[in-house]
């Protein structure tokens, strides 16, 4: 038996050309499902739960962006599933750093290029004995993220989590 006959069937069977529009409608077949059907993403999205929740932000940064900051601006996390709360309050403190003398004693000394500021955010969340929402983010204490404010991003670490009412 010959790999293709007179009428270029493959073994008298089938025609070359039908074999791949065949082959082609089962991949979209697949892709289509795989697309309808397949496991959605599990990302942080949570419920936004009904209790107010407040979280304090503590993070470092430049001192001439310490003005970019202000009370009721909303604050969400850098790729975020959406905004955490507004910030309540904030207070901005010179840094403080480690520095050696000459003799190689460490002195604790104002850093001259940057800020500590902390950052107080209310908004809708809960927390449960799985852990805590803001927003719709998880966050957890201890937890470092970027934070995205709206005309600044920096890094943040989560000093406190607490239900207000």
């Amino acid at each position: 038996m010959k790999l293709l006959d007179e009428k270029n069937r493959i073994f008298g069977i089938v025609n070359p050309v039908d074999l791949v529009a065949i082959m082609l409608a089962v991949l979209v077949v697949f892709v289509l499902a795989a697309v309808l059907f397949g496991k959605t993403p599990t990302g942080s999205m949570t419920s936004a739960g009904e209790d107010t929740i407040e979280i304090v932000l503590k993070g470092t940064v430049p001192v001439y962006a310490d003005y970019q900051f202000k009370a009721g601006q909303e604050i969400s996390r850098v790729s975020g599933a959406g905004v955490m709360g507004t910030v309540t309050t904030f207070t901005v403190v010179p840094a403080i750093k480690e520095a050696y003398t000459s003799e190689g004693v460490g002195i604790e000394a104002v850093s001259p290029i940057s800020s500590e500021i902390t950052l107080v955010v209310r908004g809708t969340g809960s927390i449960t004995d799985v852990g805590a929402s803001i927003g719709a983010e998880r966050i957890r204490q201890n937890q470092t993220f970027d934070a995205q404010m709206p005309h600044f991003q920096m890094p943040v670490s989560v000093v406190s989590v607490r239900q207000v009412d």
